[in-house]
């Protein structure tokens, strides 16, 4: 209850009133993560991903810049696909995901032509040189993700490569 009272405290005081309801839904949606794990799971894949891309909405905002389309469409298909290599990595642990629906080699296929269309939508956001550094990046380790997702012992390490592909993405925000 105290985490809940903080967090509307921190709302009223850091966030803009126009942008509450998005921080609120953002804010519900994070704290149903399990209800739709336990009850909803061939909907969490998508449930992670549209939750990850609401705080682009919410910066894009708070920061004044206007919300460009290829970005929240690369960040929503980038974390698409990255959830459906976790489901699969984790396939044995998980409920009835999405990635269950498939073959693990169908469903890291699909996994990376998300992944793949995620990046190609950021291009369409490349602005400044900043941008374009992080871009490059972005691409030139996305090879060597699927080149070495075969290797079972490299997977979590390879997710945590894909983080960083997602924090390269935040130099857009900027």
């Amino acid at each position: 209850m105290l985490a809940f009272i903080v967090a509307l405290v921190m709302i009223r005081v850091l966030i803009y009133t126009s942008l509450h309801f998005i921080y609120l839904i953002g804010f519900i949606l994070a704290i149903n993560y399990n209800t739709v794990v336990d009850y909803l799971p061939k909907f969490k894949t998508f449930y992670v991903a549209a939750t990850s891309a609401l705080p682009i909405v919410l910066v894009s905002q708070i920061v004044g810049n206007p919300l460009e389309p290829s970005l929240l469409s690369a960040t929503f298909l980038f974390i698409t696909g990255r959830e459906t290599l976790m489901d699969v990595q984790d396939m044995k642990g998980d409920g009835a995901t999405i990635a269950r629906w498939f073959s693990p080699q169908t469903g890291t296929r699909i996994a990376f032509g998300l992944t793949g269309l995620g990046t190609l939508a950021l291009l369409f956001a490349v602005n400044t040189v900043l941008e374009v550094l992080a871009y490059s990046l972005i691409v030139a380790l996305f090879p060597l993700i699927i080149i070495k997702w075969h290797v079972s012992e490299f997977r979590p390490i390879l997710l945590e490569v894909m983080k960083l592909q997602m924090l390269l993405a935040i130099a857009f925000l900027i």
